[in-house]
C-alpha cells in the first residue's frame, strides 16, 4: 500500500497583536509545525491571523483560507486549538461546513481539543435540527461567508 502524504495548511491567530501565554503566534506556529512534521503532513501554506477577534467571521485571513479551500489543494486545516477558528458553535459549524464542502477537515492538535471536537459532533445534529429556532450570530455571518448564493 502506498503511503500518501496529506497536504495541509496551518491556521493560527490571536485577538491581540501581542498575546501573552500559550497562544502567541510563534508558540502556536511552533507547536503546529512540529505536530505536522511528526505526523507526515506536508504544509502548503500558513494562515496567520493577528489582531482580529474570533467573535466575528469578518477576518481577512480566515476568509482567504475558506476561499483557498475551494481550490482543493489541501485536505486538512491544522490548528492548535479549534477555538482559533471560532469560540461560537454556530460560527464554527459554518466554517467547518464550508471546509467540508471542499473536502477539507479541521485537525486540532491538543488532546483536549480532539475531545471537544467529538462533543461538538454530538451537539451539531441537535443544532442543525433546531437552528431555525435560534437567534445566533451565524445568520449575519452567512452573508460574510457568501453562503446565501
Amino acid at each position: 500500500m502506498k503511503n500518501t502524504i496529506q497536504k495541509a495548511v496551518i491556521y493560527v491567530g490571536t485577538a491581540r497583536e501581542k498575546q501573552a501565554g500559550n497562544n502567541t503566534i510563534q508558540k502556536q506556529l511552533s507547536e503546529v509545525r512540529k505536530y505536522a512534521q511528526g505526523n507526515g503532513y506536508m504544509i502548503v501554506k500558513e494562515y496567520i491571523e493577528n489582531g482580529f477577534s474570533d467573535a466575528t467571521l469578518k477576518r481577512p485571513v480566515l476568509l482567504k483560507l475558506l476561499e483557498d479551500a475551494k481550490k482543493k489543494e489541501f485536505t486538512k486545516v491544522i490548528v492548535r486549538d479549534y477555538d482559533r477558528l471560532s469560540r461560537q458553535l454556530p460560527d464554527f459549524l459554518l466554517i467547518e461546513s464550508e471546509l467540508k464542502k471542499n473536502g477539507v477537515s479541521i485537525l486540532p492538535i491538543t488532546e483536549d481539543n480532539q475531545i471537544a471536537m467529538d462533543f461538538k459532533d454530538l451537539f451539531a445534529p441537535h443544532y442543525d435540527a433546531n437552528k431555525s429556532n435560534l437567534k445566533k450570530p451565524g445568520i449575519t455571518n452567512k452573508k460574510v461567508l457568501k453562503l446565501n448564493k
